[in-house]
């Protein structure tokens, strides 16, 4: 058989589909009508994908490794504005009348990258905390 001809049908317009009775291209030609064509009468060449069948966009792929970077980016901002680690927990024997303001100065004196390692004097008990993957 020699190629008589080539035709162009865009994501759109084509749509393979597996079944148990074999594969099968679906092609939509205008708003109501469509045909089918099989494997040997395609040359289909998908995108990256896992089933071999159905490629993604590489744009939609692009846009998601964009948005997982913007997203690691905030939270390794976050993560090592405070010293990499909450470095542990300040316990009080009694009850704090105002924690947020116990909170604030810890912050003020040991928080962010530039007060790290200072020296803590504490009338509190420290419990270390310990990062574990």
């Amino acid at each position: 058989m020699d190629l008589k001809s080539i035709f162009h049908f865009g994501k759109a317009r084509a749509e393979p589909k597996n079944s148990t009775a074999g594969s099968a291209y679906r092609f939509f030609f205008g708003p109501s009508s469509a045909g089918k064509l099989k494997p040997h009468d395609v040359m289909h060449i998908p995108a990256l994908g896992f089933d071999g069948t159905i490629g993604y966009s590489p744009i939609a792929m692009a846009k998601n490794a964009i948005g997982l970077s913007m997203a690691a980016e905030e939270y390794g901002s976050k993560f090592y504005a405070n010293g990499a680690a909450p470095g542990g927990v300040l316990e009080h024997p009694g009850v704090l009348k105002d924690p947020e303001k116990v909170r604030e100065s810890w912050q003020a004196a040991f928080g962010g990258s530039q007060n790290a390692n200072n020296v803590a004097v504490l009338e509190v008990r420290w419990l270390r905390l310990l990062l574990i993957r």
